[in-house]
């Protein structure tokens, strides 16, 4: 027996198009519209036959034909009225439509805005939207005022989206690529907490290189094989293709660099081949400036940035001589050995304002090295 082939039903949609002579016949028209709308209830014919319109205008309108002749010019304005109608009620939907689209990509870029500069979420509702209804007010416009959608939770959700978004993209990034590396940082937060951060380079078939971080893991202990086992635990979350692992670049630690135990070794031996080890130093000015002696130098800078800085008169004096140079370049810089980037930082503003430092100590002959020329 032949089997009888079924045409199928989105098939035989997509080939038909609407019959404008039945425009007038049976009430029905396809302005903006995918499908036939009916211009005197507003109901849609799913499937543009002719049979479906005559049946819909039959069972639903009847006695239309006896209030509007076919072919007369009553019927021709009642038709033309109606089109005119639905043409606005379609233009109101779609500008809506659009408004609204553009205030959700508001939402999303504020949202963006507030995770860039480290603010709360809260700041979403309670600053940027007064500030909004304050513009809005004073401008004139009222559209200002519609952004609702910048609450704390849709902020937090607006940004796990595009969290989210830029996860795929990462991981996707590295699933098609060519070779990748990675780099591993241990070390604790403000808590106490050891985290583990995992970095990815990869370069893809047009040799573009993107670096970025892949994942950030907190440990138990920071063990080398608690280390190895996140690292293979986020390999199987990213679908990592070890294949295409070219090195591994670790801090230094001895959890990390160890040739028989360590975390790069136990990987080596999970993968069953060796790969390049590289073993970075963060801060590196840092442990130079620690080692290095400069108390030479740093000793009489700090004493003449105490007299000026940690004491309020001095300072107001300090400022009130030199409005332009402290407008342009700031003030002195308290040093702190604690954080080392300050001490950079401190000898760069005082170099900008050495001259001004000497004027001002001048009469209390305390800044004797800013006159020698060998220890400048």
């Amino acid at each position: 027996m032949t089997s009888i082939s079924k045409r199928k039903y989105e098939e035989d949609i997509s080939v038909r198009d609407f019959n404008v002579a039945l425009e007038e016949q049976f009430l029905f028209t396809n302005q903006n519209s995918s499908k036939p709308v009916c211009l005197i209830c507003d109901a849609f014919v799913a499937v543009p036959k002719k049979f479906n319109l005559e049946r819909h205008f039959t069972q639903m309108h009847g006695p239309f034909n006896s209030k509007y002749p076919a072919g007369s010019k009553l019927r021709t304005d009642f038709i033309s009225k109606k089109k005119r109608s639905l043409a606005g009620q379609q233009s109101f939907v779609y500008k809506r439509s659009d408004e609204m689209e553009s205030m959700v990509r508001a939402s999303y870029e504020i949202s963006l805005l507030l995770a860039k500069k480290k603010k709360p979420y809260s700041d979403g509702e309670e600053i940027i939207k007064p500030c909004l209804s304050i513009l809005a007010k004073h401008a004139g416009d009222p559209k200002i005022n519609k952004m609702r959608a910048i609450s704390r939770n849709t902020v937090m959700r607006r940004i796990d989206d595009m969290a989210t978004f830029v996860n795929k993209q990462i991981i996707s990034g590295v699933v098609f690529c060519k070779y990748f590396s990675l780099a591993l940082d241990d070390s604790g937060d403000i808590t106490d907490k050891a985290q583990l951060s995992i970095f990815v380079r990869y370069v893809n078939n047009n040799f573009d290189v993107t670096e970025e971080l892949l994942d950030l893991r907190q440990l138990c202990t920071t063990r080398e094989k608690d280390i190895f086992n996140e690292m293979k635990s986020v390999a199987e979350i990213k679908n990592l293709d070890w294949i295409k692992l070219d090195s591994i670049c670790t801090d230094g630690a001895p959890a990390m660099t160890g040739k028989i135990k360590g975390a790069v070794a136990l990987f080596e031996n999970y993968l069953g081949r060796k790969f390049f080890k590289f073993h970075y130093i963060i801060h590196q000015e840092s442990l130079c400036a620690k080692d290095l002696d400069f108390s030479l130098v740093i000793n009489p800078v700090v004493h003449c940035i105490n007299k000026i800085r940690a004491r309020a008169l001095n300072r107001r004096k300090f400022r009130s001589l030199f409005p332009d140079e402290t407008e342009e370049t700031g003030e002195l810089l308290l040093h702190c050995d604690v954080r080392w980037l300050s001490k950079g930082s401190a000898l760069d503003r005082f170099w900008n304002l050495r001259e001004n430092v000497l004027k001002f100590l001048e009469d209390n002959n305390e800044c004797s090295h800013l006159k020698n020329e060998d220890w400048l």
